[in-house]
């Protein structure tokens, strides 16, 4: 009987796994294996299926036809003039339940309330913090009124973020291309005005930024191109919010942000992003 379960579940895993991919279909009729991290009007991010541990690509929402998920639904990305508008297709079939369910369930209790008691033990000390927090906050507030004030001023003028763009042929292959001028361009909300910084990529094919950050910690909102019109054609729509920006996150833990740009997409191999709109 043991012998039996093993390998319904060995033939379940494998069903699983073939059918584990979405599939991303282009305008052109090219299809991309993928397994599709996010979706906005402007880009879709995904991973290829054959490298999961890979780099996150991206393509412009304009490209896609449609995107199937594995479990059959669809997003259908109609274009209405200068408009995308996506339409999410549930599959009409009924998902298919293996009958070896309920024993992957029993089997998986104990791991789930394993789970549960770490995630406990792990929230535990965060009362700790808090209360050094406090602690501390009553003690210094006679001389809070003198310190604090310089303070916000001193960070506010050391608040930037280096930023390491690398131009490659490939995000795969991270082959640098010299002599080529590539923008950082961000919107800068005390002035409500676009700052262009541009220079020209060295023999690794890296240009070296700097980029402001608000209070909170997180940079002005910003996007890359390598070219004049392709700068004014992405300010057009940012102000009329039609297309996300990038910015780098409050706290986001590192010292600078390297990304890899190719003619397809973006890749950050230091530090994190998110998609963010004109501030």
């Amino acid at each position: 009987m043991r012998n039996f379960i093993l390998i319904v579940l060995l033939l379940a895993g494998l069903v699983s796994t073939s059918n584990a991919q979405d599939i991303i279909t282009k305008l052109n009729g090219d299809e991309i294996q993928a397994k599709v991290t996010e979706v906005s009007i402007a880009e879709v991010k995904y991973k290829r299926f054959s490298n999961l541990s890979g780099p996150v690509y991206m393509i412009q929402s304009s490209e896609i036809f449609m995107i199937k998920y594995e479990d059959g639904d669809k997003d259908l990305f109609d274009k209405n003039a200068d408009k995308i508008t996506i339409r999410h297709t549930v599959n009409p079939e009924p998902k298919q339940v293996t009958a070896v369910k309920p024993v992957q369930t029993t089997a998986a209790k104990p791991a789930t309330e394993t789970r549960a008691r770490t995630q406990t033990a792990a929230t535990a000390p965060k009362p700790v913090a808090e209360t050094k927090t406090q602690v501390s906050t009553p003690a210094p507030q006679p001389a809070k009124a003198t310190e604090t004030a310089p303070a916000p001023d001193a960070k506010a003028k050391a608040k930037t973020m280096p930023v390491k763009i690398k131009y490659v042929e490939s995000i795969e292959s991270g082959k640098g291309i010299s002599n080529t001028t590539i923008h950082l361009v961000y919107y800068d909300p005390v002035k409500a005005a676009w700052v262009d910084k541009f220079s020209t990529s060295n023999s690794q094919g890296i240009v070296d930024f700097v980029i402001p950050l608000n209070k909170d910690g997180a940079s002005y909102s910003f996007f890359y191109a390598t070219s004049t019109s392709e700068v004014n054609e992405k300010k057009g729509k940012a102000d009329k919010g039609q297309i996300y920006l990038w910015r780098i996150p409050t706290d986001s833990g590192s010292k600078y942000l390297e990304l890899w740009v190719d003619k397809n997409g973006m890749s950050n191999k230091v530090g994190s992003i998110q998609m963010w709109s004109k501030e």
